[in-house]
C-alpha cells in the first residue's frame, strides 16, 4: 500500500474515532470497552501524545538547563498537560533567547 492511501486510511479512522468517541460524549464510556480496531487505535492516540508529552519535557529541560519537577494532576487529560507543556516551553524558549543576547 502506498504512503498516500496508508495516509488516508490513517485519516479515515481518525475522523471514525473522533465522530463516535470525542464528539459525542456519551459514547466516551464506550470507549473503555471497547474491542478490536477502536480500542487499538485510541491506544495509539494514547501513546503518540504521551510521546509528545515526553518530548516536550526533554525540550522544557534543554532550554532552562535545569533539570524541572514535572507532575500532573490524576484527572488532567493528557491533551490539557501537552497545551501547558507548550506554553511552559515557549516561556522558557523566550527566556533562553533573552539570556543568550544578554551575552
Amino acid at each position: 500500500m502506498d504512503s498516500e492511501k496508508k495516509s488516508r486510511k490513517t485519516r479515515n479512522k481518525y475522523r471514525l474515532f473522533r465522530e463516535t468517541f470525542v464528539n459525542d460524549s456519551s459514547n466516551l464510556c464506550d470507549l473503555a470497552l471497547a474491542s478490536g480496531p477502536a480500542r487499538a487505535f485510541a491506544h495509539g492516540m494514547r501513546d503518540e501524545i504521551q510521546n509528545r508529552i515526553e518530548k516536550l519535557k526533554r525540550d522544557i529541560e534543554e532550554a532552562s538547563g535545569e533539570k524541572p519537577r514535572f507532575g500532573t494532576a490524576p484527572d488532567c487529560p493528557p491533551e490539557v498537560e501537552e497545551a501547558f507543556l507548550r506554553q511552559v516551553l515557549s516561556c522558557e524558549l523566550a527566556e533562553k533567547k533573552r539570556r543568550e543576547s544578554r551575552g
